[in-house]
């Protein structure tokens, strides 16, 4: 047996193993040396890559150091290209790739829509539709060295005791590769305004969802409340998009403040290296 199964090899015991001075050496013992060795050698992993494993190899708690980086299907990770960077932006900016970058997970959401306004005393305007959103998984190559990042910014507010539509949030942009839409404005209140459109119709993504509609303005005073990400409908006071992207409060007209502010979107680069 060339190994003993923890992988330490023992020649076979024969005339030739231990060796003893002035001992004949048997033919036979010779031959089944060499074939021992022959199979031992057989079983070794070589560095030029001819031979490949038949079963895990286990590392004993050791790394595999050296590696080049994976970059198929298939092949092994180095260390640093299982971490990723983060970049965000709230604005308006440049995104630059960094050194080393194979891929970018682009995520973009276009602005919220503001919520309708009203001169009502009992009719509330429309919320503001929330913005689309969409993915899209870049090589570096097409991301190249630079992008230019447009933020949608929200719907902007209606003023107070203003019979008036929302505004529709700004489409949210990777340079020309990804684009998300903002949410529509809700309508106008006087007769209970309806909820603003989500935002849809981007362009290049992978996976595109479309925002959640602005709840109705009902035809009485209410109080404001979310509905999923759209505005909520008018009761008392406009108020704007909550969290990211999320359409302004619909307005009712014995407020003084108007129909609520969409929220700002947002573009997010995940980096993989």
């Amino acid at each position: 047996m060339a190994y003993d199964g923890n992988g330490t090899y023992s020649a076979p015991a024969s005339s030739w193993n231990p060796a003893v001075a002035d001992t004949d050496i048997s033919a036979t013992d010779w031959t089944a040396l060499l074939a021992d060795i022959s199979t031992a050698l057989s079983t070794a992993l070589c560095k030029d890559g001819q031979s490949t494993p038949t079963a895990n190899i286990k590392m004993g708690g050791f790394k595999l150091t050296g590696l080049a980086a994976g970059s198929t299907p298939g092949d092994s990770l180095r260390f640093e290209q299982g971490a990723k960077t983060v970049q965000v932006f709230t604005s308006n900016g440049t995104y630059t790739a960094p050194s080393g970058l194979r891929y970018a997970l682009v995520y973009v959401k276009g602005g919220g829509g503001s919520g309708g306004g009203s001169s009502s005393g009992t009719a509330n305007g429309g919320g503001g539709g929330e913005g689309e959103e969409c993915w899209k998984l870049l090589a570096a190559a097409t991301v190249g060295a630079s992008q230019t990042v447009t933020v949608g910014p929200g719907g902007v507010a209606i003023s107070s005791n203003t019979n008036s539509a929302g505004n529709t949030g700004g489409t949210t942009s990777f340079g020309a590769l990804l684009t998300a839409t903002g949410g529509g404005g809700g309508t106008s209140g006087n007769n209970g305004g309806a909820g603003g459109n989500p935002g849809t119709g981007g362009s290049g993504g992978d996976y595109a969802m479309a925002g959640c509609a602005g709840a109705n303005g009902s035809d009485t005073a209410g109080t404001i409340k979310l509905f999923g990400n759209g505005g909520g409908k008018g009761g008392g006071t406009g108020t704007q998009g909550a969290v990211a992207n999320s359409g302004g409060g619909g307005y009712c007209g014995t407020s003084s403040t108007g129909g609520g502010a969409g929220a700002t979107g947002i573009c997010v680069v995940y980096e993989y290296y």
